[in-house]
């Protein structure tokens, strides 16, 4: 996995965005923006995705919740 991956992903050994942001050739203000915008965006297609599979708007969190239990990012 690519560092910047690693962070999006919210690995728990996380690498500095110092790090991250010389292997893209970007300053660490340049990455930390960009790594907000993807992991907004993430939750964005995430809940459309997840609301075209729940019969409801209010079951839209729930699902959230228990995907990510499943996953183990409680």
């Amino acid at each position: 996995m690519s560092c910047s991956s690693q962070r999006l992903a919210g690995d728990r050994e996380r690498l500095p965005y110092a790090e991250i942001a010389a292997s893209l050739g970007l300053t660490e203000e340049a990455a930390r923006q960009a790594a907000t915008r993807l992991r907004r965006r993430y939750r964005e297609l995430l809940r459309a995705a997840i609301a075209e599979t729940v019969t409801g708007p209010d079951e839209i969190d729930e699902e959230i919740r228990s995907l990510f239990a499943v996953l183990g990012h409680s």
